[in-house]
Protein backbone atom coordinates (compact mmCIF):
# COMPACT_ATOMS: atom_id res chain seq x y z
CA UNK A 1 0.00 0.00 0.00
CA UNK A 2 2.83 2.53 1.14
CA UNK A 3 4.59 1.87 -2.48
CA UNK A 4 1.67 2.62 -4.04
CA UNK A 5 0.85 6.31 -2.06
CA UNK A 6 4.87 6.58 -3.22
CA UNK A 7 4.08 6.27 -6.68
CA UNK A 8 1.17 9.02 -6.45
CA UNK A 9 3.00 11.40 -4.90
CA UNK A 10 5.60 10.70 -7.53
CA UNK A 11 3.57 10.76 -10.35
CA UNK A 12 1.56 13.79 -9.34
CA UNK A 13 5.33 15.72 -8.68
CA UNK A 14 6.25 14.77 -12.18
CA UNK A 15 2.88 15.94 -13.63
CA UNK A 16 3.51 19.26 -11.84
CA UNK A 17 6.61 19.87 -12.60
CA UNK A 18 5.95 18.91 -16.35
CA UNK A 19 3.22 21.69 -16.48
CA UNK A 20 5.62 24.01 -15.02
CA UNK A 21 8.25 23.32 -17.25
CA UNK A 22 5.84 24.06 -20.30
CA UNK A 23 3.81 27.21 -18.74
CA UNK A 24 7.44 28.27 -18.76
CA UNK A 25 8.43 27.37 -22.19
CA UNK A 26 5.45 28.38 -24.01
CA UNK A 27 6.12 31.85 -21.87
CA UNK A 28 9.55 32.06 -23.16
CA UNK A 29 8.58 31.17 -26.77
CA UNK A 30 5.76 33.63 -26.81
CA UNK A 31 8.25 35.94 -26.22
CA UNK A 32 10.66 35.54 -27.98
CA UNK A 33 8.37 35.01 -31.47
CA UNK A 34 6.41 38.58 -30.40
CA UNK A 35 10.17 40.14 -29.65
CA UNK A 36 10.71 39.24 -32.88
CA UNK A 37 7.49 40.53 -34.81
CA UNK A 38 7.61 43.72 -32.88
CA UNK A 39 11.00 44.36 -33.77
CA UNK A 40 10.02 43.70 -37.42
CA UNK A 41 7.01 46.29 -36.89
CA UNK A 42 9.55 48.71 -35.53
CA UNK A 43 11.71 48.47 -38.78
CA UNK A 44 8.93 48.54 -41.27
CA UNK A 45 7.98 52.36 -39.40
CA UNK A 46 11.14 53.77 -39.13
CA UNK A 47 10.01 56.85 -40.07
CA UNK A 48 9.06 59.35 -37.69
CA UNK A 49 7.93 58.12 -34.47
CA UNK A 50 6.53 60.04 -31.24
CA UNK A 51 8.67 60.14 -28.35
CA UNK A 52 7.14 60.98 -25.07
CA UNK A 53 3.84 61.22 -23.13
CA UNK A 54 0.52 60.34 -24.91
CA UNK A 55 -1.05 62.12 -27.83
CA UNK A 56 -4.48 62.78 -29.36
CA UNK A 57 -5.85 60.73 -32.41
CA UNK A 58 -5.99 57.54 -31.00
CA UNK A 59 -7.00 56.17 -34.54
CA UNK A 60 -4.09 54.59 -36.13
CA UNK A 61 -3.00 53.84 -32.41
CA UNK A 62 -6.38 51.43 -32.40
CA UNK A 63 -5.03 49.40 -35.28
CA UNK A 64 -2.28 48.07 -33.05
CA UNK A 65 -5.35 46.01 -30.64
CA UNK A 66 -6.54 44.14 -33.56
CA UNK A 67 -2.98 42.21 -33.14
CA UNK A 68 -2.46 40.40 -30.44
CA UNK A 69 0.89 42.38 -29.94
CA UNK A 70 0.76 45.83 -28.22
CA UNK A 71 4.66 46.99 -27.74
CA UNK A 72 6.88 46.19 -25.12
CA UNK A 73 7.34 47.52 -21.30
CA UNK A 74 10.62 48.09 -20.16
CA UNK A 75 11.76 49.24 -16.82
CA UNK A 76 15.31 49.50 -16.58
CA UNK A 77 15.75 49.80 -12.93
CA UNK A 78 14.42 46.53 -12.16
CA UNK A 79 15.26 44.64 -15.04
CA UNK A 80 11.48 44.34 -16.41
CA UNK A 81 11.40 44.02 -20.32
CA UNK A 82 8.70 41.80 -21.85
CA UNK A 83 6.10 42.16 -24.91
CA UNK A 84 2.67 43.46 -23.86
CA UNK A 85 -0.13 41.93 -25.13
CA UNK A 86 -3.73 42.84 -25.74
CA UNK A 87 -5.71 41.31 -23.03
CA UNK A 88 -6.26 40.11 -19.77
CA UNK A 89 -7.26 36.51 -20.44
CA UNK A 90 -5.21 33.89 -18.48
CA UNK A 91 -3.16 32.31 -21.53
CA UNK A 92 -2.53 36.32 -22.38
CA UNK A 93 -1.10 36.44 -18.73
CA UNK A 94 0.90 33.57 -18.44
CA UNK A 95 2.72 34.48 -22.14
CA UNK A 96 2.76 38.66 -21.24
CA UNK A 97 2.19 41.64 -19.51
CA UNK A 98 -1.61 42.69 -20.89
CA UNK A 99 -3.26 45.37 -21.93
CA UNK A 100 -6.58 46.10 -20.32
CA UNK A 101 -8.91 46.36 -23.33
CA UNK A 102 -11.52 49.34 -22.25
CA UNK A 103 -8.35 51.73 -21.37
CA UNK A 104 -6.12 53.44 -23.80
CA UNK A 105 -3.29 52.36 -25.89
CA UNK A 106 -0.20 53.68 -25.31
CA UNK A 107 0.09 57.19 -27.38
CA UNK A 108 -3.63 57.43 -26.73
CA UNK A 109 -5.09 60.35 -24.15
CA UNK A 110 -6.03 58.68 -20.84
CA UNK A 111 -5.20 55.79 -18.51
CA UNK A 112 -3.01 53.18 -20.10
CA UNK A 113 -3.68 49.92 -17.81
CA UNK A 114 -1.02 47.14 -18.07
CA UNK A 115 -1.67 43.68 -15.59
CA UNK A 116 0.98 41.16 -15.20
CA UNK A 117 1.51 38.34 -13.04
CA UNK A 118 3.16 38.58 -9.61
CA UNK A 119 5.25 35.80 -10.06
CA UNK A 120 6.42 36.05 -13.44
CA UNK A 121 6.57 39.66 -15.80
CA UNK A 122 5.77 41.89 -12.72
CA UNK A 123 7.72 40.32 -9.98
CA UNK A 124 10.36 42.84 -9.56
CA UNK A 125 7.46 45.82 -9.12
CA UNK A 126 7.82 45.07 -5.31
CA UNK A 127 11.12 46.71 -5.78
CA UNK A 128 9.66 49.62 -7.00
CA UNK A 129 10.28 53.65 -6.58
CA UNK A 130 8.32 56.68 -7.18
CA UNK A 131 11.09 58.11 -10.03
CA UNK A 132 11.46 54.24 -11.88
CA UNK A 133 11.55 55.15 -15.60
CA UNK A 134 8.96 53.20 -17.32
CA UNK A 135 9.46 53.15 -21.30
CA UNK A 136 6.61 50.99 -23.66
CA UNK A 137 7.85 51.02 -27.51
CA UNK A 138 4.69 50.37 -29.82
CA UNK A 139 4.64 51.24 -33.49
CA UNK A 140 3.04 54.28 -32.66
CA UNK A 141 6.31 55.66 -30.74
CA UNK A 142 7.77 55.59 -27.88
CA UNK A 143 6.41 56.45 -24.43
CA UNK A 144 8.17 57.18 -21.01
CA UNK A 145 6.57 57.69 -17.67
CA UNK A 146 8.11 58.08 -14.20
CA UNK A 147 6.52 56.19 -11.37
CA UNK A 148 4.65 58.84 -8.65
CA UNK A 149 3.29 56.44 -6.55
CA UNK A 150 1.91 52.84 -5.55
CA UNK A 151 -1.08 51.39 -3.67
CA UNK A 152 -2.20 48.30 -2.47
CA UNK A 153 -6.16 47.96 -2.86
CA UNK A 154 -9.05 45.46 -3.18
CA UNK A 155 -9.46 43.45 -6.11
CA UNK A 156 -12.78 45.66 -6.18
CA UNK A 157 -11.41 48.72 -7.31
CA UNK A 158 -12.36 48.96 -10.68
CA UNK A 159 -12.30 52.56 -10.71
CA UNK A 160 -8.48 52.15 -11.35
CA UNK A 161 -9.00 51.63 -14.96
CA UNK A 162 -10.29 55.26 -15.07
CA UNK A 163 -8.74 58.35 -16.77
CA UNK A 164 -8.71 60.31 -13.70
CA UNK A 165 -8.11 63.56 -15.71
CA UNK A 166 -4.49 63.09 -16.76
CA UNK A 167 -2.75 60.85 -19.02
CA UNK A 168 -1.57 58.35 -16.82
CA UNK A 169 0.03 54.44 -17.01
CA UNK A 170 -1.24 52.00 -14.32
CA UNK A 171 0.45 48.81 -13.67
CA UNK A 172 -1.79 46.52 -11.81
CA UNK A 173 -0.40 42.83 -10.42
CA UNK A 174 -1.62 40.72 -7.38
CA UNK A 175 -0.47 41.70 -3.50
CA UNK A 176 1.17 40.17 -1.53
CA UNK A 177 3.95 39.38 -3.65
CA UNK A 178 4.75 35.67 -1.83
CA UNK A 179 1.31 34.50 -1.24
CA UNK A 180 0.72 30.97 -2.02
CA UNK A 181 -2.49 30.80 -4.04
CA UNK A 182 -4.86 33.54 -5.29
CA UNK A 183 -3.79 36.57 -3.37
CA UNK A 184 -6.12 38.53 -1.99
CA UNK A 185 -5.08 42.67 -3.21
CA UNK A 186 -3.80 44.40 -5.85
CA UNK A 187 -0.30 46.44 -5.93
CA UNK A 188 -0.94 48.99 -8.15
CA UNK A 189 1.84 51.39 -9.40
CA UNK A 190 0.92 55.10 -10.84
CA UNK A 191 2.75 56.64 -13.90
CA UNK A 192 2.87 60.34 -15.30
CA UNK A 193 4.38 61.37 -18.83
CA UNK A 194 7.61 62.18 -18.22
Amino acid sequence: MMKWIERGFLIVGVVCLGFSAWNWLDSNLYQRAAGQRLESLLKLHSGPRHTGGARAGGAASRDTAARDIVGRIEIPRLGISAIIAEGIDPRTLRRAVGHVPSTALPGEEGNVVLAGHRDSFFHALKDVRSGDQVKITTEEGVFEYAVDSTDVVGPQRVDLLDAAGADSLTLITCYPFNYVGPAPDRFVVHARPA
